[in-house]
């Protein structure tokens, strides 16, 4: 398992001092290649180690760094390696706390000159996460699924479907894939008796049980998810999606914050040509007329027409009617 590489990584340089690559490759019985992979996750994660190539070369810490490894418990070795994963949720989640309280204990022996150094670095970055228009998606539930991921505990949580009902389930979570910053959880559905994909930010609450369960030996989640977006990318024309593109000024965004759209390109007089799924023609009259009545329809030509025509219809009975007469 990776983590016990990079641990292993850790208390060797710890040992040794200094050691080549093909010498810590040999150790773990891993390629090379793989060796600096896991340094690069390392120094990513905030550890100083250096690499210094040719005769007398190899991996060390940077001088005056002792690692703080033999004091970390299980715990902080988990979330420091989600943490290189780049799973971090709310800043105020537990996830997010025990992530900075271990770079903390791994910094704890760090010179002073070093730390005034990677200070001054940290200024000059910042990961604004919040989206230019509308409201974040919040992730409250996370803590309580990584725990049940790692602990193979089930859970039970209410998901809300695309039309807003809702439903009760006990999943036994196999794990998170986050894609375009998307959180999806997978795991077994013992309502669907199936293994579903889930998104985050629509389960609505979540307990974890004192229930475990036996991760199967034969599922992958890398190869269930490529296979799964496959399937989803095969059949994006189908029922539940009906990609609308419209011309709407930045007014619209509040309208569109439950539903999957992109912003193609933004257009002068604060305009902007976006792309949203409306799930179907008669679902996006039927249901989204406050978002068409706001905007330009550009496609499908079916419903721009509809519209159009519908709006027609309403000026001539308003023209036609004299409230005063």
């Amino acid at each position: 398992m990776r983590m016990h590489r990079l641990i292993n990584i850790l208390l060797t340089l710890e040992d040794k001092k200094k050691i080549t690559a093909k010498e810590m490759a040999e150790r773990l019985e891993v390629s090379i290649r793989t060796v600096y992979r896991d340094i690069d996750t390392l120094c990513e994660a905030g550890i100083p180690i250096c690499t210094e190539a040719g005769p007398g070369g190899g991996i060390s810490f940077m001088e005056g760094y002792h690692t703080q490894v033999k004091h970390l418990d299980q715990e902080d070795l988990i979330y420091l390696y989600l943490n290189n994963l780049g799973i971090k949720v709310e800043r105020s989640s537990y996830l997010a706390r025990k992530s900075d309280t271990t770079l903390r204990k791994l910094e704890r022996d760090l010179p002073e000159s070093e730390m005034k150094n990677l200070h001054s670095l940290q200024e000059r970055f910042i990961v604004d996460n919040e989206p230019w228009w509308g409201e974040k998606h919040r992730l409250p539930q996370m803590d309580q699924i990584v725990q049940a991921i790692w602990q193979l505990h089930k859970l039970r949580v209410v998901y809300e479907k695309v039309d807003q009902t809702r439903t009760d389930r006990i999943i036994r979570p196999y794990g998170i894939v986050v894609k375009d910053n998307v959180w999806y959880l997978v795991g077994y559905c013992e309502r669907s008796n199936a293994i579903r994909i889930f998104r985050c930010e629509r389960i609505t609450s979540c307990t974890l049980l004192n229930e475990s369960f036996l991760y199967p030996e034969d599922f992958h989640l890398k190869t269930y998810f490529a296979v799964s977006l496959k399937e989803f990318k095969g059949n994006c024309n189908l029922q539940e999606q009906y990609a609308v593109s419209l011309v709407a000024t930045e007014n619209i965004f509040p309208q569109l914050k439950d539903l999957e759209y992109t912003v193609k390109k933004a257009i002068k007089s604060a305009s902007y040509e976006i792309c949203v799924n409306l799930f179907g023609f008669e679902n996006a009259l039927r249901d989204y007329w406050n978002i068409l009545i706001q905007a330009e329809i550009l496609e499908p030509v079916e419903l721009r027409n509809a519209v159009q025509q519908m709006l027609v219809e309403a000026e001539r009975r308003y023209n036609n009617h004299d409230i005063n007469g």
